[in-house]
């Protein structure tokens, strides 16, 4: 384990948590919460507001836990509306549509389009 996600070990004992039920309370496998907490890889952009919430901490608070005090979040990427999820093939392309900001007709409309 790195030094620098020693901060997050702790914090995550401190709460009682082990690797397989903070992995369970912020929706991953427990081999991702062991991966975060060997510094091999950094929880991605939309699982960081699960991931503060359950460690009872703000997002700068969880930086800190991550890379240290006073630092910074690594990715200068904005989080994405939408996380990644394991759709069916037709039902990915509605999920992608919904991304873009289209939005399915509503009854009413389809009703209405069809009167004219």
């Amino acid at each position: 384990m790195t030094a620098r996600r020693g901060a997050f070990v702790e914090r995550r004992k401190a709460l009682g948590f082990t690797q397989e039920s903070l992995a369970q309370s912020a929706g991953v496998d427990r081999s991702t919460v062991a991966r975060w907490e060997s510094g091999k890889v950094d929880p991605q952009e939309w699982q960081r507001p699960t991931l503060a919430k359950v460690l009872r901490v703000t997002l700068t608070d969880l930086d800190a836990l991550l890379y240290g005090p006073g630092s910074k979040s690594r990715s200068t990427r904005k989080p994405c509306r939408f996380p990644p999820c394991r759709l069916s093939t037709t039902m990915k392309s509605r999920h992608w549509s919904l991304r873009a900001g289209y939005r399915p007709a509503t009854s009413e409309e389809i009703r209405l389009n069809a009167s004219n």
